[in-house]
């Protein structure tokens, strides 16, 4: 989405970098500047008058006595998306959060509550005491634009008022959505930090332990996490798997990051896993999650069920350069069955 009209006939139009991030918001002759730190903002500034003296702000910084814009604004924010602090000339904040990881209070270094909210059941704001938008992140990852009434989440824009997003899904009809835009699953229990879940494990699913004969659905899979599309934590995304699988192994990495979901395949009534390339890490690196999610076969999307229809369940799966196979970097064997 580039531009906004609102019903007043003010524009509010958008600019994002070459990844997709939104880094430029404009309305009225103000400009609001976004800094990235991977998926998450690291930092935002206000310019008046459309001045560009601060546009890129990581090369003006770093100039002989560059002056650093007086409204700058550092957020610090965990993983998982979880913002824990707010930076700025006038002072530093502490936020808390809920257990979905949604901002519900802000305190000052003094510990004097300066922000709080009450969101309905879509994240719409209901209640709040001190500036609305002094905390402008909603639902996990969601920063409200309160000039167009939506919450930007990375990918696309979602209403807090339909509890949908206003954006087909970025990757069209592989998301198993027949209508793209999709209503979000139980907020109370999920969350979408980029905007791009296609199928929710927790809406079918129910937490089971981790069962003693997981299988692998595939015979390959590519060496690293995807970085579009994915959930996980930033110490996962985008990694090589033989990489994290080390890093588990040290207990660098808790298992329990991992969310685990499978099926039983109904030809051999074998536990099938849903997420290959997380079970391949964890088998690699000897050690588990204590639950994972079971989710019936008739529940689980059609693009899942075709690579376990194909393909009998198996023990171990090869880590290939390519699709054909070729390149092999490792087998991953011994899953736990």
């Amino acid at each position: 989405m580039s531009k906004v009209i609102r019903p007043d006939n003010t524009e509010v139009t958008f600019k994002y970098d070459s990844l997709g991030r939104r880094i430029e918001k404009s309305s009225n002759e103000k400009t609001m500047r976004f800094v990235w730190d991977g998926n998450t903002i690291l930092h935002e500034y206000v310019s008046w008058d459309n001045s560009d003296i601060f546009e890129n702000l990581v090369k003006y910084s770093s100039q002989n006595n560059s002056e650093i814009a007086d409204n700058l604004v550092t957020w610090v924010i965990n993983d998982g998306f979880v913002p824990s602090a707010k930076i700025t000339n006038e002072g530093n904040y502490s936020i808390i959060s809920d257990y979905l990881g949604t901002p519900v209070e802000a305190y000052d270094k003094q510990g004097k509550p300066v922000w709080s909210t009450e969101l309905g059941i879509y994240g719409r704001m209901t209640a709040f005491i001190g500036k609305q938008n002094f905390i402008p992140f909603r639902y996990q990852g969601r920063y409200e634009d309160v000039e167009i009434g939506l919450y930007y989440n990375r990918f696309r824009y979602y209403s807090p008022v339909d509890g949908m997003y206003t954006q087909q899904d970025p990757i069209g009809l592989v998301g198993d959505n027949s209508i793209l835009c999709g209503y979000v699953g139980d907020p109370n229990i999920t969350v979408d930090p980029l905007g791009l879940s296609s199928f929710n494990s927790f809406e079918f699913g129910e937490i089971t332990p981790f069962p003693s004969g997981l299988h692998f659905g595939q015979n390959r899979i590519v060496p690293n996490f995807s970085t579009i599309g994915s959930q996980a934590a930033d110490l996962i995304v985008g990694r090589p798997v033989l990489e994290v699988a080390k890093d588990i192994s040290l207990g660098k990495i808790n298992p329990n990051e991992f969310l685990i979901s499978y099926t039983t395949d109904p030809a051999t009534g074998k536990a099938v896993t849903l997420n290959i390339r997380r079970l391949a890490a964890l088998v690699e690196g000897g050690k588990f999650p204590d639950n994972v999610i079971f989710v019936s076969y008739d529940k689980v999307p059609s693009h899942l069920v075709a690579d376990i229809k194909n393909r009998p369940p198996s023990t171990t799966i090869s880590i290939t350069k390519n699709k054909d196979g070729s390149g092999l970097v490792k087998s991953v064997t011994n899953c736990p069955g």
